[in-house]
């Protein structure tokens, strides 16, 4: 069995390796993730399943013994404030699981007695008692300074945390329902709700997620408030969290599912079947999902851009090195490592057709070394426009990629198929004084299905009272900025590669909001001892220069930049260096273009089928 120190340390790993630095992070456990970590450790779990293993390492390092009654945890040694990692996350981890198995309580309400009874069952304690054991009920509250360390630590590393309190009613444990997106409950329901259409081997996200709000009241109480919340940030974790669950259930064997009917109907007539929380027969699902990565074509050979796939990392899975099976193509292409979190280098040995973008695609990924059996796959979905923004580490470089949403002041390109219903809703939104376009291209020769609108921009947040009807709903989800405000560092001498300015040139904020003319900027220098915080008030729509100064200075640190104007709120985080910190650092892939017989590598220029002489 493993450790509680290993269980922390991979669920530590498991959220924040590869994540794209300034993204939300939720602590969203359940019995998929320990599924996923268990099997990186090489040893038998403990109860013959990962979950059993997990909770009896969290039981064993608080101490519960039947001496103690079942009813005692300790929490000294998850307490530390110097560790250079947080002690505590497996102990929040297995509180999060307790708010994970609530939705088997169809019919109970959210309240303290029901969570404890779950957050007991899970370390084995007693549960003939509904509060929280005792080491817990202390004064202060530990819920709130183990969570703040979590936080913290978050913070330091360019991530944000999304830990919030409960209400009154669920004032202690609100901070573990805030990490858990998508519970026991709603996973089945979006998997038979799909299953009872026939699309479990057919489809797309966008769609599904607007098939799912034409069908909200048949959903979970729990999923249809987070359907219908406001909070736009969540809304992407939940859009990211139906898809994981989707691909993970549609992998689940036949004999993963119970004959055993749940006891009331759906709105549609059919009885549903409840997914046995058994994972024995479980295959898991490696999939990866690619994206669109656009660039300036060859201007001697072609004026029209070029498309590849690019591969988005999924949380808990490491496919570097894995072979990607593209026909005519030798040697085949590998999930090579990215500059930019989150991301694998695109696939640029054989661009996009325009075949291939109307249709999807779907390639075989192949790893030399895996205990697993399973087939995984790289999916370009099929989808009618795709939203490319700025790389987001080198905006003037002219790459755009579906980064992900668009803020507001930013510009993007919208790559769209000639569909009238989509044109129309584009020209509307331009009508509305919503959107800005420059022009409406090609995208690719000998006259495709698909267009490009360039320099595309959203000119304001509000789009309240605009009505594209159903057929536009899902362009106006994928262009709807945000309701926080957007924070924008420009100019400057920036250090792609070590997410950082050069202290003697720092860039320039703009803050983007068409609801407030002036906001409150609060910078805080993270690496001082105090962290003494400077507070500005600026103007929005307007670049601002030297805020880092203090008392006339700007030094090198770590900044958060923090900006409030009543409900509005954004936070960016800044590294600011000096000089001596840069380093010589070899390219992580090297381009080799072929003119002819020749191959020029950067300034070296020499015959494909040389053995001596290089030119520079």
């Amino acid at each position: 069995m493993a450790s509680y120190a290993d269980w922390n340390k991979e669920l530590i790993n498991y959220f924040t390796e590869g994540v794209e630095k300034g993204s939300r992070v939720y602590l969203s456990v359940d019995d998929d993730v320990l599924e996923r970590i268990g099997k990186k450790f090489n040893s038998v779990p403990h109860g013959n399943s990962w979950r059993n293993d997990f909770c009896y390492a969290v039981r064993r390092r608080l101490g519960v013994t039947n001496i103690n009654g079942g009813n005692q945890i300790d929490l000294t040694f998850i307490k530390d404030s110097v560790s250079r990692i947080p002690q505590c996350v497996a102990f929040l981890g297995i509180t999060i699981l307790a708010a994970y198995d609530m939705a088997s309580d169809t019919n109970a309400s959210v309240d303290e007695r029901n969570y404890y009874r779950r957050f007991r069952e899970a370390l084995n304690l007693t549960t003939s008692e509904f509060n929280a054991p005792r080491g817990m009920i202390l004064a202060p509250r530990i819920e709130a300074i183990l969570w703040n360390r979590w936080d913290n630590w978050l913070k330091s590393q360019n991530l944000l945390p999304t830990v919030r309190q409960g209400t009154r009613a669920t004032k202690y444990i609100g901070y573990a329902i805030s990490q858990s997106i998508l519970r026991r409950a709603d996973k089945e329901r979006i998997y038979r709700l799909v299953q009872e259409q026939g699309l479990i081997n057919d489809w797309e996200i966008d769609s599904l997620m607007n098939y799912l709000n034409r069908n909200i009241e048949s959903l979970t109480p729990h999923l249809r408030a987070l359907l219908t919340g406001i909070e736009d940030d969540r809304r992407l974790v939940i859009r990211k969290a139906v898809q994981d669950a989707l691909e993970e259930e549609r992998n689940v064997q036949t004999t993963s599912f119970s004959p055993i009917p749940i006891s009331r109907t759906s709105q549609n007539g059919l009885i549903g079947k409840r997914l046995t929380p058994d994972n024995s027969n479980r295959v898991l699902n490696y999939d990866i999902s690619a994206q669109v990565y656009r660039t300036e074509g060859d201007c001697f050979f072609s004026q029209y851009p070029d498309f590849y796939l690019y591969p988005k990392q999924r949380t808990g899975v490491d496919l570097f090195g894995a072979n990607v099976l593209i026909n005519a193509i030798n040697p085949l292409p590998t999930l090579q490592k990215s500059d930019l979190d989150g991301w694998y280098s695109p696939i640029i040995e054989r661009p996009i057709t325009p075949l291939e973008l109307s249709q999807g695609v779907k390639h075989q990924i192949t790893r030399d070394q895996s205990s697993d059996n399973s087939t995984n796959w790289l999916t370009l979905d099929r989808k009618n426009f795709w939203v490319l923004t700025p790389h987001p580490e080198y905006p003037e470089s002219g790459i755009y990629a579906s980064f992900g949403k668009v803020t507001l002041g930013q510009r993007f390109i919208l790559l769209c198929q000639k569909q009238k219903a989509l044109i129309k809703t584009v020209e509307c939104l331009q009508n509305e004084q919503i959107l800005r376009f420059y022009q409406c291209v090609e995208a690719f020769e000998n006259n495709s299905d698909w267009v490009e609108f360039q320099q595309c921009e959203i000119l304001s947040e509000d789009w309240e009272g605009v009505d594209l009807g159903w057929q536009g709903e899902e362009l106006k989800n994928a262009l709807q900025p945000t309701k926080d405000v957007a924070i924008s560092f420009a100019g400057g001498f920036r250090v792609p590669h070590l997410r950082a300015w050069i202290v003697d040139d720092v860039p320039t904020l703009t803050v983007f909001s068409s609801f407030v003319d002036q906001v409150e900027v609060v910078i805080t220098n993270l690496s001082e001892s105090e962290k003494l915080s400077i507070k500005r008030t600026v103007s929005t729509n307007t670049p601002h220069s030297n805020l880092f100064k203090k008392n006339g200075i700007t030094k090198v640190g770590d900044y958060n930049v923090q900006v409030n104007c009543g409900k509005l709120s954004g936070c960016r985080n800044v590294k600011l260096i000096e000089w001596k910190d840069l380093d010589i650092r070899e390219p992580v892939r090297k381009e080799i273009f072929q003119i002819g017989d020749w191959s020029v590598d950067g300034s070296q220029v020499y015959p494909q089928d040389h053995k001596g002489d290089i030119y520079e």
